[in-house]
């Protein structure tokens, strides 16, 4: 007797998603754009983040970052200065725009369509997800639900990040057991969903996570993506891998 495979009822799933470096291209701007700042203000090479400093701290608030290189590269206050001074100029002035991941508003109309609940849980303060999604022509209009940085007293990887999310899902009668968490770093994005006992898939677009980081840290490859398009079309698979 051939056994009938279970039919997905998408309507009782969420997928919260993180911002930056998933939804939109913007790893690659940032630390273009710390390391062009430290060369302009003529750190010295014993005080120029490297890809290494990067990769374990990168999902971090920017203004936090910053803060956390500086202490662990010993800036002097001076130099700390120096460098909010010219990231402005280069904010203004030099910051190029950022791109959406490829086909990603087809992915999320899929999603949306076949009738998942979506979010956005981000480091990024909620007025600069507006901007940069804007800039970005990336659709904000699929999302029932949008948390910045501010919204709440905690950052990734700490798993009370998740608790406005859980709030909201708990006040619409919706199942935590049936959200999935999509991030594209191990530090902020894997480890929080763990900690909070979140499904989780990945978005490896850049060397700040690699599928290989993602896969040592203990995430299945069937659930690590490089185009978060590719999640979308493949949601089905992601659920199954889940039952």
């Amino acid at each position: 007797m051939i056994k009938k495979e279970k039919i997905i009822d998408f309507s009782e799933w969420t997928v919260a998603f993180d911002f930056d470096g998933t939804l939109v291209k913007t790893t690659e701007i940032g630390v273009n754009r710390i390391k062009t700042v430290c060369s302009e203000i003529g750190l010295p090479s014993n005080k120029m983040p490297d890809n290494q400093i990067l990769r374990s701290l990168w999902g971090m608030p920017y203004h936090d970052l910053i803060q956390v290189i500086s202490d662990e590269l010993l800036w002097n206050q001076s130099e700390l200065k120096s460098f909010w001074e010219e990231d402005t100029i280069y904010e203004l002035h030099k910051n190029p725009k950022p791109k959406r991941n490829i086909f990603i508003n087809s992915g999320l109309r899929y999603l949306h369509e076949v009738g998942i609940d979506l979010m956005i849980i981000s480091s990024r303060e909620k007025k600069s997800i507006i901007e940069v999604a804007t800039d970005a022509k990336l659709n904000l209009d699929f999302f029932k639900f949008i948390q910045g940085n501010g919204c709440h007293d905690f950052i990734k990887p700490d798993p009370r990040v998740f608790d406005p999310i859980k709030k909201s899902l708990n006040d619409s009668g919706r199942d935590i057991g049936k959200l999935i968490y999509v991030g594209d770093t191990v530090k902020a994005d894997f480890e929080a969903a763990k900690k909070a006992n979140l499904k989780f898939a990945a978005i490896a677009s850049s060397f700040i996570s690699t599928p290989a980081d993602f896969m040592a840290d203990g995430l299945d490859k069937k659930l690590i993506f490089t185009n978060p398009a590719d999640f979308c079309i493949d949601i089905d698979l992601v659920i199954k891998s889940y039952s």
